[in-house]
This record gives structure tokens, C-alpha cells and sequence, in this order.
């Protein structure tokens, strides 16, 4: 009989009213956590669904993003990483997510597999003939674990987002370069410039010259 997979441990540091970093350790079977109204219950539930990407903040209990970060202190983030453990290969794996305040005011939120960011890894080498396999070594997970995780925190299955970020690239060299477009196929990561015509009339309902004629 397999084994069931649980959560190991929490990770919330600056998170809603957890303003100094906590490890809250999850056996295997049945937890509770209790006490007193006002002791943050509530807020360790709303850290799992914030770092796995379940649920909006209005759905977190808080008005504004900027509520998920605590105002106990003069951080300008917080993060939860949450640990499983009882997977199929019997190897812990980490999903943790980071909502941070820029200098400009926004708030950018970055997910972690393994505490690597995979997407990032991705922007930094979508010209090259990257597979799940690369990507998936990075996170250092088996590439069937990685598939799923990854559409989890992103929505896209590994290739459909690999296309979406080559086609924002081409999309964008389309308007600012004269190169052609088998060229800027070849420069953002198609090998089959046919293949990129095809996809890009899919995803955009034009064919790449037609849409460099008009892209409104």
C-alpha cells in the first residue's frame, strides 16, 4: 500500500501576524493546533493556502496584499515554505512562495520548488533547447514530480509556459527589429520555424507577418 503524502513542516516568517520566523513541525497522521481567539490559528491555515497559490487575498482575509505582510515589524516581506514529505520517490520536497514590496510600490510574489525558482531559471535560458529534464534537475526533483508541481504554482504545464516565454520574446522582436522570422524564430529558442508560424497563429490568431502588419 502507498504511502500518503502530508505536510512536514511549515516555514512563516513576517506572514500576517507571524512577524519573527516559526517552524511548526506537522506529524504524520492526525495535528491540531489550538488556542486562545487572537493567537493566529486562523493565519497558519491562510499561510499554506498563500504559499501553495489557493486562494486570493480576499480569500486569505485581508483587504489589501500589503495585509499579508506583517505590520509588526519594518520588513517589506514575508514568506511561508511548506514542506512534504510521504511522496512516491520517499523524498521531501518544498513549495515556498515570497510577496515582496519593491521600491516603486508593487508587490512581487515568487515561488520556490527546492527553494530554486524555477521559472526564473527558464527566462534565463529559454533560447536554449531546454527539456523537463534540465529544469527539473535544478529543483532537484524527478521530472514527473517537477510536471506537476510546476503546473500547480504556474498553471501551465512545463512546455506550454517554455512556449509562452519564447512567443513573448518573439512577439516583442517582431515589432522593434527588421529581423526575419525565421531568424527570430532561431534566436527565441525554435528550431522549426515553421513550427513557431503555426504556434504563434494559435496562440495570437495571427500568422507572425501578419500580425508585424497589424498588431492591434
Amino acid at each position: 500500500m502507498g504511502r500518503n503524502m502530508y505536510i512536514k513542516q511549515l516555514e512563516i516568517d513576517n506572514f500576517k501576524s507571524f512577524a519573527r520566523k516559526v517552524e511548526i513541525p506537522l506529524l504524520e497522521g492526525f495535528t491540531t493546533v489550538s488556542g486562545p481567539n487572537g493567537s493566529g490559528k486562523s493565519n497558519i491555515i491562510d499561510s499554506i493556502l498563500f504559499a501553495l497559490g489557493l486562494a486570493t487575498t480576499r480569500n486569505l482575509r485581508a483587504e489589501k496584499v500589503s495585509h499579508l505582510i506583517s505590520t509588526y515589524t519594518n520588513k517589506n516581506e514575508a514568506t511561508v515554505k511548506v514542506t512534504f514529505s510521504g511522496t512516491e520517490d520517499g523524498n521531501d520536497f518544498s513549495i515556498a512562495r515570497r510577496l515582496k514590496k519593491a521600491s516603486n510600490g508593487t508587490y512581487l510574489s515568487t515561488y520556490y520548488l527546492n527553494d530554486s525558482v524555477p521559472t526564473k531559471y527558464i527566462y534565463n535560458n529559454f533560447r536554449k533547447p531546454l527539456t523537463l529534464e534540465d529544469v527539473s534537475s535544478v529543483a532537484s526533483l524527478s521530472p514527473t514530480y517537477f510536471s506537476k508541481k510546476f503546473k500547480l504554482i504556474t498553471g501551465m504545464g512545463f512546455k506550454e509556459y517554455l512556449n509562452y516565454v519564447r512567443l513573448k520574446h518573439a512577439q516583442t522582436a517582431l515589432l522593434t527589429t527588421d529581423s526575419s522570422i525565421t531568424d527570430i524564430a532561431l534566436e527565441y529558442g525554435f528550431n522549426d520555424s515553421n513550427y513557431f508560424k503555426d504556434l504563434f497563429k494559435k496562440v495570437y490568431g495571427k500568422s507572425p507577418r501578419e500580425y508585424r502588419k497589424n498588431p492591434d
